[in-house]
């Protein structure tokens, strides 16, 4: 990919996107963000351009023509939310594509890069999970997912984009929402509890730090300059989440109790074990920079709420 690159960046100020935006601006990208609400980016450069807008709504969409690639991040990411909520799920995650497929279909957007994610696997028969390895939808947050990359592939075939679709395993890093399981831990410690109230801590998961998402997406983008292609992004290291809680655990010298107050999901849609084949995306030359307890180390350090700084 050559510098002289326009990127738009959907949900540029999520966790994902936000993280994009300023590693594509620290290479000399001519970047801009398209999000719900921009304002919430409070590091953006002065010279990265927003746009505010709801993608379920093709009317608040800005033309597209300017870009020469688009990195979609914007969605609702959220499998609990999906339950409660499909139709809302649905709306962002599936017909949202759509509208930025449609607008980079007018505006003869090159690249399309769809930032999905691992849920559309389900339960895997083999581990680690492939590319080619069969998908199976869960829930709705998983569903909506898929049709989403499915979406990007009918306008690669129909339209001559180049779509790439990254599905990103378990992120986490300084700065993701306190929602998450690695924000929960860490907030939940820093509070000064003697006692961490969680949910199922038995699945294992590929826990991926937010560096190596970012560097996965840059080298997609320099590497894959046609067609439909699908890789994973993880770290290719399968971790049981008490381990990863008694990681953290571990950088704030803290004693203190786990306690399951729930066991979670339901059997039906819970995975008990994940963790993603990156040789794919190795095979471009790419490679994880950060094990779990590099990344948990580093995200620690950079958190707030760390008391031990």
């Amino acid at each position: 990919m050559n510098n002289d690159q326009h990127i738009l960046v959907t949900g540029g100020s999520g966790f994902i996107g936000r993280n994009l935006v300023k590693t594509l601006y620290a290479e000399n990208h001519t970047v801009s963000i398209l999000s719900r609400n921009p304002s919430s980016f409070i590091e953006i450069p002065n010279d990265v351009a927003c746009y505010e807008a709801d993608i379920t709504l093709m009317s608040s969409l800005p033309s597209f023509t300017e870009f020469d690639t688009v990195i979609h991040c914007a969605g609702q990411v959220s499998v609990s939310d999906s339950l409660s909520n499909p139709v809302d799920t649905f709306e962002v995650n599936t017909l949202g594509t759509q509208n930025i497929l449609e607008k980079s279909r007018k505006g003869n957007v090159d690249n399309f890069v769809y930032i999905s994610s691992a849920a559309v696997y389900g339960k895997p028969n083999l581990l680690p999970m492939k590319e080619s390895s069969d998908t199976q939808c869960l829930h709705p947050y998983a569903s909506s997912k898929l049709a989403g990359e499915h979406l990007v592939e009918s306008y690669v075939y129909s339209y001559g984009l180049t779509g790439i679709v990254a599905r990103c395993f378990t992120v986490y890093g300084p700065g993701q929402q306190s929602n998450n399981l690695v924000p929960e831990v860490i907030e939940q410690i820093s509070s000064g509890s003697s006692e961490l109230s969680l949910g199922n801590i038995e699945p294992t998961r590929d826990f991926v730090y937010i560096d190596d998402i970012c560097s996965g997406v840059r080298t997609l983008l320099s590497s894959v300059s046609s067609g439909f292609s699908i890789y994973n992004i993880g770290c290719g290291v399968e971790t049981q989440v008490r381990d990863l809680i008694n990681m953290i655990i571990d950088e704030f010298n803290h004693d203190i109790t786990i306690k399951e107050t729930s066991r979670g999901r339901s059997e039906s849609i819970e995975i008990n074990r994940m963790v993603a084949d990156v040789n794919k995306l190795k095979s471009l030359g790419w490679n994880p920079s950060y094990i779990p307890r590099e990344g948990i180390r580093m995200t620690v350090a950079k958190s707030s709420n760390n008391t031990n700084k």
